[in-house]
């Protein structure tokens, strides 16, 4: 990861998939962001708040993540 890169990863363990991280990774992947590299991840250790979605290198979290939450997130690193 070059120092202007940008990961977003999404926790595709189990209780984050049964509460919607597909949907959320699915809208994620759909936009074209410049410098941001969309990746799926195993567990945060944050079990019970999930889907959860972590941004590289700011270590923003945003936990209960949904499509919409996933919008919002692409507006902002754009």
């Amino acid at each position: 990861m070059s120092s202007s890169t940008r990961q977003v990863l999404v926790c595709l363990s189990r209780t984050c998939k049964k509460d919607g991280a597909a949907g959320v990774l699915a809208v994620l992947k759909r936009e074209a962001i410049a410098d941001v590299e969309i990746l799926e991840s195993g567990c945060m250790g944050q079990c019970g708040l999930g889907p959860m979605v972590l941004i590289v290198p700011d270590l923003c979290y945003y936990w209960r993540a949904t499509p919409i939450t996933a919008q919002k997130i692409v507006e902002g690193l754009r």
